[in-house]
């Protein structure tokens, strides 16, 4: 695609707004028979039951292309694009209730949750059967925004995180973890557990719960890679709306790591790679110590360094190499430091001091020094302006 998938959302649901009744039931015909979309479905994406943001690549191409604006499609995909999606159909395996129901291999938990091993591709036949659903009643709060001069509410998404989440899918770095589908009561659902099996002989939709932006990943990589799969973890439950909300409210009060703390924890950082080979170094005169509990708090560290550009193997070897060599020097200005808990504030200092290339004498007196007489009250360990003016503060203090 040429342009993000937000704008090309707001494009797609101002377009389906202008649309008169008969415009839409035409668009509705050409989905029907021209690509192969179920009637359910398309009457759901052009009556407002299924929004543009739950609709894959293939499909909001399709939805355009019934519109007719040629333009509209040139300006969101680019011709390898337009001319492979013009050529196919929406392939369904379709779902035949009651004769063909689905089945899960589950665990049950209590009388209305299950859970069990799933995969992506499995989910993507959800998805393709017009399965599933974002229950507006229950999820997180929905955006509001103004398209030609009218307000509407629409689904909320974090396209950065979708991205990032995609890119883990693509290189297989991504832990699998858990999505849950819930059965609404409101939905008809049928269904029976025996032996390790759940099987749904009837339901009209599962409402996401939780897990909505890794759905929105996987659906993105199945829409260009049709082989794509991926394992993930899948709850079942049986909720009705306002214990599908106390569910997810409890899901949210789940302790929260700080920020800091947080990125550390990424083993696909650069800049985490560096400091743990720094940590597990021999030669370091603080191995073992450069972590969350350690004398050196690693995730401090971490975001002084942020500025770093490291990106290659080669690169976090030399770069571990040169940061072991210049807190090996600091520490023999000091060997107190190779003993002793480092303060937030020192921990700032060295970071400046290895970012900024300063001789490891100064670095070395600056941190002596704010161990008395400056208190460990900074709450953005980056070296963002007010940061590096405090350095610079201590600094002259030692000059």
């Amino acid at each position: 695609m040429k342009q993000n998938a937000n704008k090309l959302d707001d494009t797609i649901r101002t377009f389906i707004a202008n649309l008169s009744r008969n415009d839409k039931k035409v668009c509705i015909e050409k989905l029907v028979k021209d690509k192969g979309f179920p009637i359910d479905y398309a009457a759901d994406i052009f009556y407002g039951n299924k929004a543009p943001e739950e609709l894959g690549e293939f499909e909001k191409f399709c939805v355009l292309e019934s519109i007719g604006d040629h333009n509209r499609l040139t300006a969101y995909f680019v011709r390898n694009e337009i001319l492979r999606y013009q050529m196919e159909k929406l392939k369904i395996d379709v779902l035949d209730f009651p004769n063909k129901p689905l089945v899960f291999d589950m665990l049950q938990i209590t009388e209305n949750q299950f859970i069990g091993r799933y995969s992506a591709k499995e989910l993507m036949k959800l998805r393709s059967n017009s399965l599933l659903d974002y229950n507006t009643n229950t999820q997180r709060v929905m955006t509001y925004k103004i398209l030609n001069g009218e307000g509407t509410y629409h689904i909320t998404i974090n396209y950065r995180a979708v991205r990032e989440i995609r890119e883990k899918l693509e290189t297989g770095v991504f832990i699998p973890n858990t999505i849950t589908l819930n059965m609404n009561p409101e939905k008809n659902p049928d269904f029976t557990y025996k032996d390790g099996k759940l099987t749904v002989t009837a339901i009209d939709g599962f409402d996401i719960v939780d897990g909505f932006h890794r759905y929105l990943a996987m659906g993105q990589i199945h829409d260009v890679n049709k082989n794509f799969d991926y394992p993930l973890e899948l709850r079942i439950c049986c909720f009705p709306d306002n214990i599908a909300k106390q569910f997810i409210y409890q899901e949210d009060q789940k302790t929260q790591m700080n920020r800091t703390a947080s990125r550390s924890m990424n083993q696909h950082s650069s800049i985490n790679q560096v400091i743990n080979r720094v940590n597990e170094d021999s030669k370091c005169y603080l191995v073992g110590q450069i972590k969350s509990n350690g004398l050196l708090d690693a995730g401090v560290l971490a975001d002084g360094l942020n500025s770093l550009k490291v990106n290659t193997p080669r690169e976090i070897y030399v770069e571990s190499k040169r940061l072991t060599d210049y807190i090996n020097k600091i520490v023999e200005h000091d060997w107190n430091l190779a003993e002793n808990h480092w303060s937030k504030r020192q921990i700032v200092l060295l970071a400046y001091g290895y970012v900024e290339q300063i001789n490891t004498s100064t670095i070395a007196d600056a941190i002596r020094i704010v161990n008395n007489e400056y208190s460990d009250n900074i709450y953005i360990y980056r070296l963002n302006a007010a940061n590096k003016r405090w350095v610079e503060e201590v600094l002259a203090d030692v000059q």
